[in-house]
């Protein structure tokens, strides 16, 4: 089976898709308990003192996501760019 240049692109714009729809998933497990904690010392749930204002680890997972989401997206136009069809 022969690679074409379309056939890499194509490829490498999926993997790039899917890694940043990943990002957003762990940016979404990230951000959710913060909030959580905001709205409960607003609301007078939770005293100031004992909130945990702190991101969790998922935060850095979505950073290791948008970080290979820009690499595949420039090896695609690197790919888009150098290969050449035949």
């Amino acid at each position: 089976m022969k690679i074409t240049k379309e056939i890499a692109f194509n490829t490498l714009i999926k993997f790039s898709k899917n890694s940043m729809s990943l990002g957003y998933i762990f940016l979404a497990f990230a951000l959710f308990p913060f909030w959580h904690e905001i709205v409960a010392v607003l609301l007078d749930w939770k005293p100031a003192a004992e909130a945990d204002f702190e991101l969790n680890k998922y935060f850095y997972y979505n950073c290791v996501c948008i970080a290979a989401s820009l690499f595949f997206a420039l090896s695609a136009g690197i790919v888009l760019r150098f290969m050449t069809d035949e």
